[in-house]
């Protein structure tokens, strides 16, 4: 009687799956039960009783929606999104696409393209970090002591009043070698970073910021195109 009882298991099933119809309106259910509202009963199964155990809620939520018109089970609901399956492996234009651009709503694309948006943001800007210190780890300590040096305001030099108050006479020498040592500059700008690190610093930026707006223009073109198929089917 047992063996019996086994072979038979599967017979109701059997007749349920001929006579369920699903519709767009089922199929677009399964879908939202089985990737939104009930994953987690699927990432949680461990064998293949679990899994059927969370078909099998599945089918009862379906059943449940009088609106749908369905008697379904686990069996079906598997059989069903199995076909689904292979219709969107077959052409692109399948209606699944429409179904799954329905189960997940605009807000979480929105959301989507936000974190997308915030990682790239932050990878450029840990890459623009590291290149410059990459480029201050270069400078040699020589560099560095005197550009310290060269920070530092200059101590101001004590001049005494004369006492007489007849005017101090300066010779042409005296002249000249004054205006020789205003106008040469100060031997510290020679230790100064070259201007070829600075401008290699500015292109790696320049290529870094143009790599991130081209990630920028192939988010917003995805996220149109899903946007654009959700406002499509909701036009038929």
């Amino acid at each position: 009687m047992a063996k019996d009882d086994a072979a038979n298991i599967h017979r109701p099933a059997k007749r349920l799956r001929q006579e369920a119809v699903w519709s767009a309106g089922a199929s677009r259910e399964l879908l939202r039960l089985r990737f939104r509202k009930l994953r987690g009963l699927f990432d949680e199964a461990q064998t293949v009783a679990d899994v059927h155990e969370a078909w099998g809620i599945v089918a009862t939520a379906i059943n449940e929606n009088e609106s749908l018109g369905l008697q379904a089970d686990a069996v079906t609901c598997s059989d069903q999104l199995t076909k689904l399956r292979k219709q969107w492996q077959d052409s692109s234009a399948a209606q699944l696409h429409l179904m799954m651009a329905e189960c997940f709503s605009q807000s979480t694309t929105v959301a989507t393209s936000q974190s997308a948006r915030s990682t790239l943001n932050r990878a450029a800007e840990e890459a623009m970090v590291q290149d410059a210190e990459k480029v201050g780890g270069e400078t040699s300590p020589k560099r560095r002591k005197t550009t310290e040096a060269s920070s530092s305001p200059p101590a101001s030099p004590q001049v005494e009043a004369p006492l007489s108050p007849e005017p101090v006479s300066l010779s042409p020498q005296t002249i000249s070698s004054t205006s020789q040592s205003a106008s040469s500059p100060p031997a510290e700008d020679e230790e100064f970073p070259r201007q070829d690190e600075i401008l290699r610093l500015l292109e790696i930026r320049s290529q870094q910021l143009e790599r991130l707006a081209h990630s920028h223009q192939e988010l917003a073109d995805w996220t149109q195109k899903v946007m654009a198929a959700i406002v499509n089917h909701q036009n038929l």
